[in-house]
């Protein structure tokens, strides 16, 4: 297989226009607060320290062959009977329960949306074209995961076994198939949660695009990035710049505000970098009243925090992607009360993604199934530590981060 990176069209020559100065200028506290609220969704209280329970034991290493692409098979989801319209059969492909993450009371009613979207391909015997917002880079909390910045290891290679089969359950009921779009967020996100490393998410995405490419995807998946739409969004800065002030603002004037906020910071804990790498010491952050955090981690909390609200209210209300993809159906990894479709990344026995956690192998389904997609889901990495099973770390030869962790159930 090449290790040379190519670009599809859509992703060497990318262009998107520019929102006016006063839409931006526009943007009221209401408006803010509505997109805060459809935006984060957590019960996590500030001072409300988390109580992990991990087990210090050291953990054997053993060693193992890389794993081929052609190990991950293929399944196709059938959409449940009931309807003899191809685009509602379409739908229901998509939001099949192995695929579908949240509720499916939050589309419900935008459901007709949806429909129309689909209806317009089908119409036009055009791939059903999907858009997916991911894979910033991997995390540096060292309680999630073992892996440097840029690594792209076997959770990547689920995911894009996710999106296969998403793409091939369509094509079984619909010839053209479908096309989905991963818009990378690595860039936006550096300055937030990984130290201002730009260019290792650079790298990352990179990876991510030949790791497509080897797994035979490059015509079913484009990967873009966030940063190259936002280019051609001149005035996005200061929109976020002043939704960040009028956030820290309504963060102690109104409660709603004041709630979400809170957990938003809460959970940020968990995403920000561990200071020199320690895993005791992202456990030891995680399980302290945030009153009781120093001074310098809690305000790198808020300002983390109030970053990534603005960024994202700022996306929101300027309809970036939508603008970008119109007519495209969303989907999301945040499920939410909109006309979008959450989604799980690997598979739905997975409780993080695969950028933030590491795999974990369960040996008594890898032997029943003989499949380590179907034996395999995504942990953080302090889940691993608190189970009192004997655990192995599984590594490539000469790697040093885990390929995934096999449990002896």
């Amino acid at each position: 297989m090449s290790n040379k990176l190519e670009f599809t069209p859509l992703e060497e020559d990318w262009r998107f226009g520019t929102a006016s100065l006063s839409r931006i200028h526009n943007i009221s506290d209401v408006e803010i607060c509505n997109i805060l609220e459809g935006s984060v969704f957590s019960n996590d209280q500030l001072d409300s320290p988390r109580k992990i329970n991990v087990l210090y034991h050291e953990i054997p290493v053993v060693f193992c062959d890389p794993i081929h692409p052609d190990d991950l098979e293929i399944n196709i989801r059938k959409a449940p009977k009931g309807s003899n319209d191809l685009s509602e059969r379409i739908l229901n492909t998509i939001t099949h329960k192995e695929f579908r993450r949240g509720s499916t009371k939050l589309f419900e009613p935008f459901k007709n949306i949806l429909l129309n979207r689909i209806r317009t391909f089908v119409n036009a015997k055009r791939p059903i074209h999907i858009v997916l917002p991911t894979l910033p880079s991997k995390g540096q909390n060292s309680a999630r995961n073992d892996h440097s910045i840029d690594d792209v290891s076997l959770g990547e290679m689920l995911f894009f076994a996710q999106l296969r089969d998403i793409v091939a359950s369509i094509k079984k009921i619909y010839e053209p198939g479908a096309k989905i779009t991963v818009i990378t967020d690595g860039i936006i996100y550096a300055d937030m949660f990984r130290n201002n490393n730009t260019p290792s998410a650079i790298n990352y995405r990179n990876k991510c695009m030949l790791l497509r490419d080897q797994m035979g995807l490059r015509d079913q998946i484009d990967i873009i990035d966030m940063d190259w739409i936002l280019q051609g969004e001149a005035h996005f800065p200061i929109l976020r710049n002043y939704i960040h002030e009028r956030l820290l603002y309504l963060w102690e004037k109104n409660p709603e505000t004041k709630r979400r906020m809170d957990s938003l910071a809460r959970g940020m804990i968990f995403n920000l970098p561990t200071p020199g790498g320690r895993f005791d010491k992202a456990i030891e952050a995680a399980n302290t009243p945030f009153r009781e955090l120093s001074m310098t981690f809690q305000e790198k909390i808020k300002f983390t925090a109030l970053r990534y609200a603005a960024c994202i209210i700022g996306l929101t209300y300027l309809q970036v992607i939508e603008r970008a993809f119109p007519g495209a159906i969303r989907v999301t990894v945040h499920p939410k009360p909109a006309s979008q479709i959450g989604l799980h990344l690997v598979n739905s026995k997975s409780t993080v993604f695969p950028y933030h956690g590491v795999v974990l192998v369960s040996e008594k389904e890898l032997k029943l199934t003989k499949s380590i997609r179907k034996s395999s889901r995504i942990v953080n990495l302090y889940d691993v530590m608190s189970l009192n099973k004997y655990v192995e770390k599984v590594c490539l030869k000469g790697d040093k981060s885990s390929l995934y962790y096999l449990v002896k159930d």
